[in-house]
């Protein structure tokens, strides 16, 4: 549902009334802000000013446009802070060493602290829901409520999963089309320096290739909505093919689980063919203080597909302590 709200504006000698959608009023109120943190430079943009919500996009090598505008009604109540992760975005360009789950998550300390947060939420998706994870498991003191949306504790099974999904679940068209997205990702991976506008190129056509891979079964309106949405995405390749040989780091959390306290919650698809689902059941058996959501009909980018959902469902976690 629409929220409305009245507001006044002065024309002259009157004031004058206009009605305001709140989701359009919030989406145009965004600050963008660059935070000097250790080594590096992390751009965030910022909306709200309520308790501190760190969201951090998926990738890696994407950029907070991502989540165009599907998550903003969440300002009405909360600060959010859609972080351009470690070297990618607008954040400055970091050496490669440093490109893991277990270095992003600690950027997020060390941005609570330099924004002078005692305490904050974190919440993320795909990839950025693993350094949410890594960071929940390495630096649990601050962090209050942790969002897992479409994640996983490891990638050491993710690849087999999304191999296993292509060769049952999706159409030979489908499959078609996801080889000639690797190859036109390839491509983009073996562009020269000067070749950065090709390379984006590259690697926006692979997405359009496989997006049915992210969204099996919803409307093609709703892919249009997504890929309009999301089309100003400052794309990383270098960040994309290196950290994709690095395994994300090695990252690989599962043996820390029974370990957590704090509040988790999980978000998963039935249709998610990237983030195996069962990966997400087994996290909610092994973290006591956690609670698990299934959307049902729904695929990897679920805040898009059913981004009422997810709002509720992010706003009733954290505001059941309160």
């Amino acid at each position: 549902m629409v929220k409305l709200k009245w507001i006044y504006f002065q024309v002259g000698q009157r004031w004058l009334p206009f009605v305001f959608s709140m989701e359009r009023l919030v989406s145009i109120m965004r600050e963008s802000l660059f935070v000097e943190i250790g080594d590096t430079t992390i751009h965030i943009v910022r909306m709200g000013d309520g308790y501190p919500l760190f969201v951090l996009h998926g990738g890696p090598g994407g950029d907070h446009h991502l989540f165009g505008t599907y998550l903003d009604e969440l300002a009405n109540k909360y600060q959010l802070l859609f972080v351009d992760q470690r070297g990618q975005g607008l954040s400055k360009i970091a050496k490669k060493e440093t490109l893991t789950t277990k270095r992003m998550a600690k950027d997020i300390t060390e941005l609570a602290e330099k924004l002078e947060f005692d305490n904050y939420a974190l919440m993320g998706h795909s990839f950025g829901a693993f350094v949410a994870l890594q960071h929940l498991v390495d630096y649990p003191e601050k962090v209050s409520h942790t969002i897992l949306l479409n994640g996983a504790p490891s990638m050491k099974r993710d690849n087999i999963y999304f191999r296993r999904m292509i060769d049952e679940k999706v159409t030979p068209e489908l499959k078609s089309q996801v080889q000639k997205a690797i190859e036109v990702r390839r491509r983009a991976y073996g562009r020269g320096v000067d070749e950065h506008e090709e390379a984006l190129n590259d690697v926006k056509e692979s997405i359009q290739l496989v997006i049915r891979m992210y969204f099996p079964t919803c409307k093609q309106s709703v892919i249009d909505k997504y890929l309009d949405e999301v089309k100003d995405t400052l794309y990383n390749v270098k960040v994309m093919k290196y950290m994709g040989e690095t395994n994300y780091g090695d990252y690989d959390v599962t043996s820390h689980l029974q370990n957590v306290k704090k509040p988790l919650c999980i978000v998963t698809s039935e249709y998610d063919y990237i983030c195996d689902p069962d990966l997400s059941r087994k996290m909610n058996r092994m973290v006591k203080n956690s609670e698990l959501h299934y959307l049902g009909n729904t695929g990897h980018n679920s805040y898009a597909e059913k981004p009422e959902r997810v709002i509720s469902i992010v706003d009733k976690f954290i505001s059941a302590d309160d």
